[in-house]
């Protein structure tokens, strides 16, 4: 049960993967959300060959790319790719558009111990001009937001206690940062960010505030855990507070912040279906749970009408959280990664260890 969630949102670095432009073969939406009431229609491939790319948003113009290499790059709608960014050498995480201006981020990390030596948001302008916004390590190291929260076993025994590793000790919240996805909205960029457990707002001088801190995710250990975990017996039966971990944030109905989370331990189902869906309100920081249960919940894209889409890298799929009525899922595809919504398509990202597929579905 590490600390931190990074292995499943850090896939390029884990792996000298190839780049991929990618190859556009179907049109993108137009703009807007859509309401995403009805059953969506089968999915038509909008590029592929994006691997190891974890973030994208779309515009008219097409699609933006993050890619591994650092660049950004604009599939666009007549099948052409086009460089916006050029390589940096450090992945290019958090993409988000408006207007014609492209915010993204970049945390380069110790290749020993994966440890961020720094983390930067960037904003690049329409003629190309990359400027700086914000330090998000500097902030993180001044605030740690989450250094209320309590992870680690609750309610052991001493002796029990120290039995135990010291990462499976009680901590607070350590200095971490990992600004992982973004959205713009009300002249403010809103920050998912994996690494403080928190969301961030970014103002246009790039002052950064704590939104909120998202709560710890609390898993009973049967023996059954333990024994795969390699821990003590004394364990079972206790609680354990996991990281958050928030994957994704994007803007829904009134304003609201959607939120996706995935546990900071391993994400691949073996604790439980774990992920879940919170609510923010960005004017006060109240948090509330939405929905949980999803096995690997990397990313989500919002309706206009409030139908949430969540993907669910471990499980497969993407599975609609409509405002009423049951889940569903609307599609079957190899641990996807990330999600935007567009008119009335959901653009879906796939596949990011061979195939780097982007498809696109219409779900009204």
């Amino acid at each position: 049960m590490a600390r931190r969630s990074r292995r499943a949102l850090a896939i390029a670095a884990a792996s000298a993967l190839a780049l991929g432009a990618g190859t556009l073969s179907a049109a993108a939406g137009g703009r807007g959300h859509g309401h995403g009431t009805h059953d969506p229609s089968p999915p038509a491939t909008v590029a592929t060959g994006l691997v190891a790319a974890l973030t994208f948003d779309v515009t008219g113009k097409g699609v933006v790319v993050g890619q591994p290499s650092g660049a950004i790059d604009l599939i666009r709608r007549d099948g052409m790719t086009r460089q916006l960014v050029a390589p940096g050498g450090v992945q290019a995480e958090a993409v988000s558009v408006h207007g014609s201006t492209i915010l993204w981020a970049t945390t380069p990390r110790d290749a020993t111990t994966f440890e961020p030596s720094a983390s930067t948001l960037w904003r690049t302008d329409r003629k190309g001009r990359t400027t700086k916004v914000a330090d998000v390590l500097a902030f993180e190291k001044k605030h740690n937001p989450d250094a209320k929260n309590t992870y680690g076993f609750i309610g052991l025994d001493a002796g029990c206690a120290a039995s135990l590793p010291p990462e499976l000790q009680k901590h607070g919240g350590i200095i971490d940062v990992h600004p992982y996805q973004s959205v713009t909205h009300a002249g403010r960029l809103f920050v998912a960010d994996a690494g403080a457990n928190a969301i961030f707002s970014v103002d246009h001088r790039g002052k950064i505030r704590t939104v909120a801190v998202l709560p710890p995710v609390k898993v009973k250990v049967t023996a059954e855990m333990a024994a795969g975990l390699g821990m003590p017996d004394c364990v079972v039966g206790a609680k354990f507070a996991l990281d958050p971990v928030p994957t994704d944030v994007e803007v829904g109905p009134r304003g609201m912040l959607y939120v996706s989370t995935l546990p900071g331990g391993p994400e691949d189902g073996s604790l439980g279906a774990l992920g879940g869906v919170w609510k923010v309100d960005p004017r006060t920081g109240k948090v509330s749970q939405v929905a949980s249960g999803f096995l690997g919940a990397t990313n989500l894209a919002v309706a206009r009408g409030g139908d949430v889409y969540v993907t669910e890298m471990f499980g497969g799929k993407v599975t609609k959280l409509p405002r009423w009525g049951k889940r569903t899922t609307v599609l079957e595809t190899a641990m996807p990664v990330a999600a935007e919504m567009r008119g009335q398509s959901l653009y879906v990202l796939s596949d990011p260890f061979a195939t780097g597929l982007l498809q696109r579905l219409r779900v009204r």
